[in-house]
């Protein structure tokens, strides 16, 4: 993408911004101050000028970034992680992006499935839902029934969501450059390297078979964990762009009505959560990295089961060693 496209590209960017009274973010940014008067005068052209009835700019943002699709609305989560970076407000503001988008047609699920696995779907399902139950930036999700009769969850990716994200992601190159070269200041924060580890992780979770196999190697390390399991994976059954798993049926932790009709002890059920989390960074060095109440489900006997294995942490064993001093001397105030 040349130098032009980019251009272009945060035109229409700006252009969303506007809509959602959300054009602040420009001002922060190194531009030459003509450039910056040009952008917002193109970003206001066709754009309502009723004035936006939200007043909290990170909701603002927020919606902003909903509109403009997968890449903005994840890197808009992983802003509402630094709060160091943005502000606590627009941190708690973007924390809640809603991963959710128009789903992609059946008929288009169904050849991405005989595309990817070489057969049509009659021969691989016995019932498959063309309604899918989630629809993210990434990939969707259909409820199936095997040839054996087991009931599992088919994740598909969006079509041509590879070319989308990395147009976005080059743009993101482009401006990380010419920012960091009109601002010293900018360059400290290493605005560059964050989009590489921002892309590292986007191109993990845009292969599912990364994700099946991170799923199978927790699934190995916490075997012998009472009152926790993984989901099985269909390793027959998934590919690059489709991950087949167990279907899990059971309550979300976000589902806080539901769990109380479970009759659990949440205490126990907390500590139980955090004993899980300790034991896979600290314990395993390989852990669940994307922890948030709807990728937490509790069956009925209080079974702890995850689900979305796309985004994973690693520790080495020096890391889990210091992080470990760290948290004996919580505990014991030494």
């Amino acid at each position: 993408m040349g130098s032009w496209s980019h251009i272009t590209h945060f035109i229409g960017v700006a252009r969303i911004l506007a809509r959602h009274d959300a054009l602040f973010p420009l001002e922060a940014l190194p531009l030459p101050h003509p450039v910056f008067q040009a952008v917002k005068f193109l970003a206001h052209l066709s754009v309502s000028s009723k004035k936006n009835k939200i007043t909290s700019q990170g909701e603002r943002m927020r919606n902003a970034l909903e509109e403009m699709g997968p890449a903005y609305i994840k890197l808009g989560q992983t802003l509402g992680t630094r709060p160091d970076l943005v502000g606590h407000d627009m941190a708690a503001s973007l924390s809640k992006l809603q991963d959710n988008l128009k789903p992609f047609s059946s008929q288009q699920a169904r050849q991405a499935i005989k595309e990817s696995l070489g057969t049509d779907i009659d021969g691989l399902f016995d019932d498959f839902d063309d309604t899918p139950v989630a629809a993210a930036s990434i990939a969707q999700v259909h409820y199936a029934k095997t040839k054996d009769g087991i009931k599992v969850a088919v994740k598909i990716l969006r079509p041509e969501i590879e070319k989308k994200i990395r147009r976005d992601i080059d743009a993101f190159y482009w401006l990380a450059l010419k920012i960091e070269m009109r601002s010293p200041e900018a360059k400290r924060l290493r605005l560059y390297e964050a989009i590489e580890t921002y892309d590292k992780s986007v191109r993990i979770e845009l292969d599912l078979r990364l994700e099946a196999a991170a799923a199978s190697e927790l699934s190995a390390n916490m075997a012998d964990m009472e009152g926790y399991r993984v989901p099985k994976i269909h390793w027959e059954l998934t590919s690059k762009r489709i991950l087949t798993m167990e279907r899990v049926e059971a309550v979300p932790l976000s589902d806080i009505e539901g769990l109380k009709q479970l009759k659990l002890d949440m205490t126990a059920l907390a500590g139980r959560i955090m004993t899980v989390f300790l034991t896979q960074a600290m314990g395993h060095g390989f852990f669940h990295a994307d922890l948030h109440p709807g990728n937490i489900f509790v069956e009925s006997d209080g079974t702890i089961v995850p689900v979305d294995f796309g985004i994973m942490g690693r520790l080495d064993r020096s890391s889990r060693q210091f992080m470990s001093e760290i948290l004996l001397g919580f505990h014991t105030g030494e």
